[in-house]
């Protein structure tokens, strides 16, 4: 929610994470620091978001131009009707209620980002890589935390190690 369109080159597909969006009642919404310097990070986003992006920029243009002088140019991604930077809960609640539109078993929007590094780490792609991409101090706290995911992958290098010593005693007895 913190993310300006400045952090978002839309020829590369990097996005620059270098801040965060918080909510107080006392202070309204703003911006600060990640949680650590592991948190300021660039990630590639994946290709098909990126018409998404766009389209959602074109949007945006059309509501500031529609709204005049009554738009309140924040340069955030994620503003309200009238351009302001938009309270961090939003997109969660509207989470919850699409689960709920649909149908669907209740999950926490928070949890899109913990599907994505199992299913990458259940695929193959690297736990470093996967470690930096969630701003994580170290890639132990990835390990942890996904230790679940990472059983897919070694139960998978068990059996091709088991498939290379069948083939191998195969081969010595012919």
């Amino acid at each position: 929610m913190g993310l300006d369109w400045d952090d978002v080159n839309t020829e590369t597909g990097k996005i620059n994470v270098n801040k965060s969006s918080q909510y107080l009642p006392e202070l309204g919404v703003f911006i600060k620091n990640p949680k650590n310097e592991h948190s300021v990070r660039r990630v590639f986003m994946s290709p098909s978001v990126l018409p998404l992006l766009k389209l959602h920029r074109a949007r945006q243009d059309d509501e500031s131009e529609k709204f005049g002088s009554m738009w309140n140019e924040s340069g955030k991604i994620f503003v309200t009707w009238c351009g302001k930077p938009m309270p961090p809960d939003t997109i969660s609640r509207w989470f919850t209620n699409f689960i709920k539109r649909k149908g669907l078993p209740p999950v926490r929007f928070h949890s899109l980002r913990h599907a994505s590094a199992s299913l990458a780490i259940a695929m193959g792609v690297n736990v470093k890589t996967v470690s930096n991409r969630l701003g994580h101090a170290t890639i132990s706290t990835t390990k942890d935390i996904y230790s679940h995911a990472l059983l897919k992958p070694d139960m998978e290098a068990a059996q091709k190690l088991d498939a290379l010593f069948k083939n191998k005693d195969k081969k010595e007895k012919e």
